[in-house]
C-alpha cells in the first residue's frame, strides 16, 4: 500500500467516486441521510477539502490500485476562514494553538 497526495495522481478525478464511497460508508451521520441531504452533507464534510484544501488530501492506494481511505486535511483556522461556515466547537481556541483539521477514513469493507 501506498499513500499520496491526491493531486499527484494522474487522472486524480478518476478516485472520487471510491473517495465518495468510503465517506459514506464510514460516517455515522450519513446512515440517517434522507436522499436529497446526501450532496449537501458531502460538500460540507468532503467536498470542501478537495476544492480547497488539495494540497493536504492524501489517499492510501493498494497494491491492485483501488482506494483503501484518505486523510482530508487543512492548515488553515476554518474559524477564519469565511469560506467555511461551520465552527470547530470551541470558540475560544487561540491562533496561535491550531494545528489543523483531520479527517481519516479506512474502508474495512476491502481491506
Amino acid at each position: 500500500m501506498r499513500v499520496v497526495r491526491l493531486m499527484d495522481e494522474p487522472d486524480w478525478q478518476s478516485r472520487l467516486s471510491p473517495i465518495e464511497e468510503i465517506f459514506f460508508a464510514t460516517s455515522p451521520s450519513a446512515k440517517t441521510l434522507r436522499p436529497d441531504e446526501r450532496q449537501p452533507f458531502k460538500e460540507r464534510w468532503l467536498g470542501r477539502y478537495i476544492a480547497y484544501d488539495i494540497e493536504s488530501f492524501f489517499v492510501a492506494i493498494t497494491e491492485v490500485s483501488t482506494v483503501a481511505g484518505y486523510l482530508a486535511g487543512c492548515l488553515d483556522n476554518p474559524t477564519h476562514n469565511p469560506r467555511r461556515t461551520y465552527t470547530i466547537g470551541l470558540p475560544t481556541v487561540q491562533d496561535s494553538i491550531f494545528i489543523g483539521a483531520a479527517d481519516v477514513s479506512l474502508d474495512a469493507r476491502n481491506n
